[in-house]
């Protein structure tokens, strides 16, 4: 697994556990990550599966 795999692991694993717990403040102070940080891949996942006309 190269560098790239990693972090993307890394990011899937966070967004599953926000969804998971359904405390996204709580899972950023856990994982140490922004809340902006974390909303931008969160949106950024969204469209990029469903294009950049989602709704929610």
């Amino acid at each position: 697994m190269n560098q790239d795999q990693r972090e993307i692991q890394r990011k899937l694993r966070i967004l599953r556990h926000a969804e998971g717990t359904g405390h996204v403040a709580k899972t950023c102070r856990y994982f140490g990550v922004g809340r902006l940080q974390f909303l931008g891949w969160r949106v950024g996942g969204r469209e990029a599966y469903y294009g950049r006309n989602f709704i929610k």
